[in-house]
């Protein structure tokens, strides 16, 4: 009966660890979950913040077409007038165009710049989708 006592105290401790250890373990699947869900809460509002900034970009972009357009209508325009005058007003002119073209060729390198970063992003936006695709798995 004694070994029939401690047996029973043997399997009584073993169940206790095991109940112990299942309440860890559902803390820490609790956790997670709430990790999961921050995690997967902070993954949206980044896509929100990319997807706020690819529509400023693509604004700008459009912003900066539209005065790269202009400036090079404003271009032809000064080159037809300054064609019909003297001589001297053509070197004038020259330096004018030249402005003008460092201009286009700025505004020309901050739209390349802007379509990077719309690139990136979208790159960037490509790789949290795939990330959430695999936390939420």
């Amino acid at each position: 009966e004694k070994e029939k006592r401690k047996e029973d105290l043997a399997a009584y401790m073993s169940v206790k660890a095991l109940e112990t250890e299942i309440e860890q373990l559902k803390e820490e699947r609790n956790e997670l979950k709430e990790w999961k869900t921050s995690a997967q809460a902070q993954i949206k509002d980044l896509q929100k913040e990319l997807s706020a900034a690819n529509s400023e970009a693509q604004k700008k972009e459009e912003e900066l077409q539209t005065r790269i357009k202009n400036l090079e209508r404003e271009s032809s325009k000064i080159s037809g007038q300054y064609e019909k005058e003297m001589e001297k007003k053509q070197k004038a002119w020259a330096k004018e165009k030249e402005a003008l073209e460092e201009q286009i060729d700025e505004l020309k390198d901050e739209v390349e710049g802007i379509t990077l970063d719309r690139d990136l992003a979208e790159e960037t936006k490509i790789e949290l989708e795939q990330e959430v695709d695999t936390l939420t798995g």
